[in-house]
């Protein structure tokens, strides 16, 4: 029973992919980036990822939904701890189903051999208070740590953007996240219109051709 419990943990994460719904959430959350607060943003995304490990467990949420955050946050010319932090302080709330951790089904397992075992209700009831708390106390505290110690409300890095496919680092001056900078990321369009070619984005939504920078982006790689 136990082997599927954790199995069916699994098998939901990779559904989850395959259908699509991963790039859908990401994409949705990428869009919410101009619209809302910064900490607004952070506890959707760490209210998102709690429930999401309740169901398929910790390490099941976090290969499944940090990569497809990683990528939402470059699509957006967003600094990507903003999104892949929170995420993974939020795939460590596993307080309503034994599925969330390890740690739940071990001591499910163990249980079985006292005179009155545990069962899912017993983990559900017990979560129902304690997770509100810890999502709302979590959020505040990995926000506040995140600006302290990770300047994760700071503009795109240029560490993520060496890669020079997705994106390429240009000597551009503008506005980024509300601070002045003088180089900024530009990410790649990915079209099959050819008015699109050539061109890549910045953060404000404004297009550039590569042509005149693509020297410049070659020789800083």
């Amino acid at each position: 029973g136990l082997l599927v419990l954790i199995g069916g943990g699994f098998a939901i994460s990779k559904g989850f992919t395959e259908s699509g719904l991963n790039i859908a959430m990401g994409n949705n959350i990428a869009n919410m980036t101009e619209q809302v607060p910064p900490f607004m943003l952070h506890l959707v995304i760490v209210l998102i990822v709690a429930l999401l490990t309740q169901m398929f467990s910790a390490v099941g949420t976090a290969t499944t939904v940090l990569p497809t955050l990683y990528s939402a946050a470059q699509n957006a010319a967003h600094n990507p701890l903003a999104f892949v932090l929170p995420a993974t302080v939020a795939c460590s709330f596993g307080f309503g189903l034994p599925t969330a951790t390890p740690s739940n089904v071990v001591v499910l397992a163990k249980s079985q051999d006292l005179s009155r075992p545990l069962r899912v209700r017993d983990y559900f009831f017990s979560g129902l208070y304690l997770q509100p708390l810890v999502i709302v106390f979590g959020s505040l505290l990995s926000y506040w740590s995140g600006q302290a110690v990770y300047s994760a409300q700071a503009p795109f890095p240029k560490w993520a953007c060496d890669d020079g496919v997705t994106c390429l680092w240009l000597p551009i001056a503008g506005e980024d996240q509300g601070q002045h900078v003088t180089e900024q990321a530009c990410m790649m369009i990915m079209s099959t219109s050819e008015s699109e070619e050539g061109f890549c984005r910045l953060h404000n939504g404004t297009r550039v051709d590569e042509a005149p920078y693509l020297d410049h982006a070659l020789l800083d790689t």
